[in-house]
């Protein structure tokens, strides 16, 4: 496929009148560069990324924390169902039996 002259040059004239019109808009987007690049960018973004860390990590602290209440309920149902059951067999309870 043949390149046309006629749409490089297109190209060319938008460019220069981008260029002569919104010179400031080039140096903006210069300083945003340099910005970008600089140790307060970095230093930011690393603050940022570990408060989203904390934030997961306390949600899912408090999702196991319900978990493990939830677990222990169940141990606790079941081992009383163990209780009335061998109290049905025995007709007698014992206080010092174990988990």
């Amino acid at each position: 496929m043949k390149k046309n002259p006629f749409l490089s040059q297109i190209y060319i004239t938008v460019f220069y009148i981008l260029l002569v019109n919104y010179g400031f808009f080039i140096t903006e987007v210069w300083q945003l560069i340099i910005f970008l690049i600089s140790n307060l960018f970095f230093a930011t973004i690393t603050f940022l990324l570990e408060v989203f860390a904390l934030y997961v990590l306390h949600q899912k602290q408090k999702i196991d924390s319900k978990k493990d209440a939830a677990k222990i309920i169940i141990q606790e149902i079941r081992r009383a169902e163990d209780i009335i059951a061998d109290y049905k067999h025995t007709k007698s309870y014992e206080f010092a039996k174990k988990l």
